[in-house]
């Protein structure tokens, strides 16, 4: 499995047809000081398997700092491609 787009946005979501809509993209975060939080961010992804990987994949998301020390509790769930 391979992810075709990652972005941060401050939006996504997707229609009935299936289309990705994505608002605001960005990718650095300025702020006067530290710890700050930040109102809402969205994760957008386009994953993709090759054939023969089969369709159950496990997918880990972890925010981590400039140290990889994890900044936030990790996301895990089960994804199958069928």
């Amino acid at each position: 499995m391979h992810a075709r787009l990652a972005v941060l946005a401050d939006a996504a979501n997707t229609t009935a047809e299936g289309k990705l809509n994505i608002l605001g993209e960005f990718n650095v975060i300025f702020a006067a000081r530290v710890p700050f939080t930040w109102p809402r961010m969205f994760l957008a992804l386009k994953l993709e398997t090759d054939p023969g990987e089969g369709g159950q994949h496990t997918l880990r998301i972890r925010v981590i700092d400039e140290d990889a020390r994890l900044v936030a509790p990790e996301i895990q769930g089960a994804i199958n491609f069928g």
